[in-house]
């Protein structure tokens, strides 16, 4: 909890997803901000804040609705270990820590994401199991686009 008691309650999402694709081209896909609206269900903005482009120190503002409320955070990657992990952290209106962990298994890439989200009051009213829950939609759907981009002819993920 934050020390002024803001942060009051925890949403936790962990969604798989094979991919058959290299575990280089879905790292590739998942660390490059530019591509990140083409596939990351859930924002409306996805920009590049000055500094480093990809890895660790590189930072991004985002924006979205999240359950009827405008979000706007800045996402900033503080692991980045190619081409298996990516690991990203904001600290308001939502502070949350979002993992992106990636296997090379025969046939293609177990895509692991792990987030948690911890809630300001005013999405607490929700609850953390709504948010949750949206968030996993959201997520499942990220994977579903990120395969479409990687394997043209794919019909839906083959999750975990």
């Amino acid at each position: 909890m934050a020390p002024t008691g803001q942060w009051v309650s925890m949403a936790f999402v962990e969604e798989r997803a094979v991919i058959a694709a290299p575990i280089t081209a879905v790292f590739e896909a998942i660390s490059d901000v530019r591509r990140a609206r083409t596939w990351l269900e859930g924002f409306s903005q996805f920009d590049l804040l000055p500094g480093p482009e990809r890895g660790r120190g590189a930072r991004v503002r985002a924006a979205g609705n999240l359950l009827g409320f405008s979000i706007e955070t800045i996402l900033e990657i503080v692991e980045y270990t190619p081409p298996t992990r990516l690991v990203s952290r904001s600290s308001a209106p939502i502070r949350s820590q979002t993992t992106w962990e990636l296997k090379e298994i025969p046939g293609g890439t177990l895509v692991t994401y792990t987030g948690e989200y911890h809630l300001p009051l005013a999405l607490r009213i929700f609850g953390d199991r709504a948010v949750a829950s949206l968030v996993s939609t959201q997520t499942r759907q990220s994977l579903e686009n990120l395969r479409r981009i990687l394997e043209p002819t794919a019909s839906s993920p083959e999750t975990c």
